[in-house]
């Protein structure tokens, strides 16, 4: 097995992150699936605080998203199975 970075990360629809005031208001390694929004928001009442707001992943601003990118490019090495 040898080690390899990804190439390219294309971040997804259904994906989302919390902001305060249009800057992630958690670790940029949090993101979560739509699915994940609505269970805390159904099962454990998700209570933003003023100022803050959930986000598709694909709705960042440009700048945004390129932090997201090179975050989960520099976290992520995946091993190469021959």
């Amino acid at each position: 097995m040898k080690e390899c970075k990804t190439k390219k990360v294309i971040l997804g629809s259904e994906d989302y992150v919390i902001l305060y005031k249009g800057e992630p208001s958690e670790p940029l390694d949090v993101i979560y699936h739509f699915t994940s929004i609505i269970e805390m928001v159904n099962d454990r009442g998700l209570s933003l605080a003023e100022g803050e707001e959930v986000v598709c992943m694909t709705e960042l601003s440009q700048e945004l998203q390129d932090r997201y990118i090179k975050d989960i490019t520099e976290r992520n090495t995946f091993k190469e199975v021959k």
